[in-house]
């Protein structure tokens, strides 16, 4: 990540983590709502 902005290796590897966590939660998200409901 060339630009952040926290500085030092320690805050960009959190900030990182916060924002795959984030992608992460986002695909679960969309990936729940887009099943056809078992009815």
């Amino acid at each position: 990540m060339r630009w952040t902005t926290l500085r030092g290796l320690e805050k960009l590897s959190m900030q990182a983590m916060l924002t795959f966590a984030a992608m992460n939660l986002k695909k679960m998200a969309n990936w729940t709502w887009k099943r056809p409901c078992p009815a």
